[in-house]
This record gives structure tokens, C-alpha cells and sequence, in this order.
């Protein structure tokens, strides 16, 4: 088992993502995740690996700030999405334009919370 702690381990530091880690290991995702709950030092090196992996891009997108606009433009996007990200509005409408139907009156109070909720049928 330790060596697929290790290759684990590296892929993380790596850059993978936990899913394709898991698969690189030879393991689950579920036995990260039970040793994850462990609390051991095993646990503290998985985030330790994916602090590493981080920290590499961050500062490989730090660098590429200096020298593209592109970079830093994405950086700030992400970074700071309510004054930098994209804003984009959305419109629906009806048939011909107009306002879409929607029928409340007759439903009960709980029809109505089942519909807040995304319930597809709320009668069902």
C-alpha cells in the first residue's frame, strides 16, 4: 500500500485531480477519502501535495502576468469576479415574445415549496 500512497502522493503534486490521482495509484477515490477521515499524517501529506501543486501554478501565472495581458486579464477574472469577471444577462420570454405562463393559483403551500425546490411534478 505504500507505494501507491507515493504514486498518490505525486500525481497530486502533479497537478491531478483527486479522480484521476485515485486512478494513476491504482485505488478509489473512497480510499482517499477514508484516509482522509483518518486525521493521520497520511491525510496532512495528500493536502500538503495539493498545496504544492497550487502554489507551482499560481506562481507559474504570476510570471505570466509580467509578459501577457491575457494572463493577468484571466487572473483578475477569476480572481476578483464581481468587479473583473464577465457579467452576462440572461432574458427569457414567452411565445412571441411575451411573458412566460406560469401557473400558481389552486397549488398549496406545500406544492409551492416542492416546486422552490426543483421538484419536477409538484402534485406528485
Amino acid at each position: 500500500m505504500d507505494m501507491k500512497r507515493e504514486k498518490l502522493l505525486q500525481a497530486l503534486a502533479q497537478g491531478h485531480t483527486r479522480t484521476t490521482a485515485a486512478f494513476l495509484a491504482g485505488i478509489s477515490i473512497d480510499t482517499i477519502k477514508d484516509w482522509e477521515r483518518r486525521g493521520d499524517e497520511y491525510s496532512d501529506r495528500i493536502r500538503e501535495a495539493e498545496v504544492a501543486a497550487c502554489s507551482i501554478a499560481e506562481a507559474s501565472i504570476a510570471a505570466a502576468m509580467q509578459d501577457d495581458w491575457r494572463a493577468a486579464l484571466a487572473y483578475l477574472e477569476r480572481r476578483s469576479r464581481t468587479e473583473w469577471g464577465k457579467q452576462q444577462q440572461v432574458e427569457l420570454s414567452g411565445p412571441a415574445g411575451g411573458a412566460i405562463p406560469v401557473q400558481f393559483q389552486g397549488l398549496s403551500t406545500d406544492e409551492l415549496r416542492k416546486l422552490a425546490r426543483g421538484d419536477a411534478n409538484p402534485n406528485a
